[in-house]
């Protein structure tokens, strides 16, 4: 499935991620598919399944760091007079000249460092993150450390936690009731079980969507930085593994501005799989030094079968992006599907996505600063598109295509169903799978 933003036209909200709850309960069952009076008599599994799965709750801490990290670069950016006010989305080019003023490192999922390159500006820094590093954060001495760092407390780390693990038990229960299927879901510590009463009619690929994360991003891309470039020049020649590449490409970066933005690449080798080459790409560039600020981004790439007179995917690509999604399910009202003329190739499907009120004045905000540059749409951390932004877009609704292919409409009232049961923010692995 393919994602990429047509148009916007016109602006009741989707679960929180990580919202907390009151009432934690242990062991904690949701049983779903059912009336309220078949749930208390407690169904029979005798011919269904047992799913055993893994919860990594990691990602929300790293979501809540990167959010920290970005209201602390705003703060910094005005009081560096980079940026007039901080409620004002960092651009790519303001991130690069906040660069040269301090860097901000990210320490494991649940911290970073700020040093200032200048001596003389450190005193300012810790003005601005004495202010900012409150709450559920503190300020964290580091011996023989220039800088200073911040750290989620403990306390707050084990509650972010608890909350991501409740989240992803009721996010699972209400995916397993839009799909028909009926059965409890229970958390056990760290891992969700799920007893599904019968999965005979359910789609072949119905456990990877309840366990999809669902997680739907728009994210300024970086094409002012070289930090691809750099390591490319890092690597020794000859050291790079097979299939594995650095490419470049001519990407607009502002009104009237043009930047060569170098990215790397790892095609399919003969036999291999997609995952393989994504690891490999993940591997090689594992040692890449980014600001806490960016992150590294994948996406697949295609060549086009003039047997078949279709796309065939046949690797993958990096883009760096900015840490901080600026859009997220949180910001939309409502999804629908809907088909697309009928085009050469077909029926295509699109997503109409509808923004809150805060939203929408953000969405506008974003491009209407980001003209001419790229943004892109990421679905659970992997780059689907990344268009350039022609103008400020306003009206409070995107539509999102998924494109012409025999699957395009059920990929799209996937889609639909994910971002109505609600985004999760932790990953979810299947451990182990019983038949009863």
């Amino acid at each position: 499935m393919r994602l990429a933003l047509l148009s916007v036209i016109s602006a009741t909200t989707l679960q929180a991620c990580g919202a907390p709850r009151s009432e934690p309960v242990d062991p904690q069952v949701v049983l779903v598919g059912q009336t309220q009076d078949a749930a208390a008599q407690q169904p029979s599994f005798a011919s269904g399944l047992r799913l055993i799965v893994d919860v990594d709750c990691g990602r929300e801490l790293q979501t809540r760091r990167d959010d920290r990290v970005d209201r602390i670069a705003r703060a910094l950016a005005v009081s560096f007079q980079l940026l007039p006010v901080p409620t004002q989305a960092l651009s790519s080019d303001v991130l690069a000249r906040l660069d040269a003023k301090v860097g901000i490192v990210a320490q494991g999922a649940d911290g970073f460092l700020l040093r200032a390159m200048d001596p003389a500006d450190q005193p300012l820094i810790d003005q601005v993150i004495a202010k900012e590093c409150s709450g559920e954060w503190r300020l964290w001495s580091q011996a023989n450390s220039p800088g200073v760092a911040c750290r989620v407390q403990a306390s707050a780390a084990s509650a972010i936690q608890q909350s991501a693990l409740e989240q992803a038990r009721e996010t699972v229960a209400r995916r397993l009731t839009a799909s028909g299927l009926g059965g409890t879901v229970t958390l056990r510590g760290t891992q969700l079980v799920l007893e599904v009463a019968s999965a005979q009619h359910a789609p072949e690929d119905w456990k990877q969507v309840i366990l999809q994360g669902g997680r739907l991003e728009f994210r300024l891309v970086d094409d002012e930085s070289d930090f691809v470039a750099a390591f490319a020049r890092s690597v020794p020649q000859g050291q790079l593994p097979d299939t594995v590449r650095f490419e470049s490409e001519s990407v607009p970066a502002g009104p009237g501005r043009y930047r060569t933005s170098v990215f790397a690449t790892a095609r399919l080798g003969a036999g291999e799989s997609l995952v393989s080459a994504r690891d490999k790409l993940i591997r090689l560039l594992a040692i890449l030094d980014l600001p806490a600020t960016r992150r590294l981004a994948l996406a697949k790439t295609s060549r086009f079968d003039p047997d078949t007179q279709t796309a065939v995917e046949d690797g993958w690509r990096t883009y760096v992006v900015h840490s901080h999604a600026e859009i997220a399910a949180i910001d939309l009202s409502d999804v629908s599907a809907q088909p697309e003329p009928m085009g050469a190739s077909g029926h295509a499907w699109s997503v109409r996505l509808r923004f809150t009120e805060p939203g929408a004045k953000r969405f506008e905000t974003l491009t209407g600063g980001n003209v001419k540059r790229r943004m892109a749409i990421l679905m659970d951390d992997e780059v689907h598109s990344a268009p350039v932004i022609m103008s400020a877009i306003g009206g409070g609704s995107a539509t999102i295509t998924i494109g012409a292919s025999a699957s395009s409409e059920a990929d799209a009232r996937r889609l639909v169903m994910l971002m109505r049961t609600g985004a999760m923010s932790a990953r979810l692995t299947l451990n182990t799978e019983e038949r009863r």
